[in-house]
């Protein structure tokens, strides 16, 4: 699965997570924000779907999407296929409880999930790569399946 490092810069507050020395979350420790701004984006587009509305994210990191995601009011099922993710998350980077966590491989989860979404985030990466097993023509087929009517799909890649 990698190595997992949390380190803190004490002169800035801020706090990152990498895995395999790739930044995986990045966040000022006092206000618990990120310090990225796909996360805030990804919130405000996100904003627009009501209260309540239902989200599956694949790809935990650190949880800063998830706590803005709780935060806008929506209900949270998250997947990841490391267990250690949501762990880490939730000691060191104050991810919240109020998230139904799934350890699976996010296309199996996918594929096998019998649950309807108003939004689907796809935040993961093997290393500095996209999982070819994800993003497949195949795969979105099957996350079609799972968006409601209106529902929306975000992918986000690494820089």
């Amino acid at each position: 699965m990698g190595q997992l490092i949390v380190a803190d810069d004490l002169n800035t507050q801020k706090r990152s997570l990498l895995i395999n020395h790739i930044s995986q979350t990045y966040m000022h420790v006092p206000s618990g924000r990120s310090q990225w701004r796909y996360v805030h984006r990804l919130a405000l587009y996100s904003s627009f779907m009501a209260p309540g509305s239902s989200v599956l994210l694949c790809g935990i990191g650190g949880g800063n999407v998830v706590n803005e995601l709780i935060q806008l009011g929506f209900t949270v099922d998250a997947v990841d296929l490391d267990t250690r993710m949501s762990k880490i998350a939730s000691k060191f980077f104050n991810m919240s409880k109020d998230v139904s966590v799934f350890a699976d491989d996010a296309r199996h989860f996918i594929r096998t999930c019998n649950k309807e979404y108003d939004i689907v985030i796809l935040d993961i990466s093997v290393g500095e790569n996209q999982p070819s097993n994800v993003y497949t023509l195949e795969c979105f087929r099957e996350i079609k399946r799972l968006l409601s009517k209106d529902g929306i799909l975000f992918l986000h890649y690494q820089n």
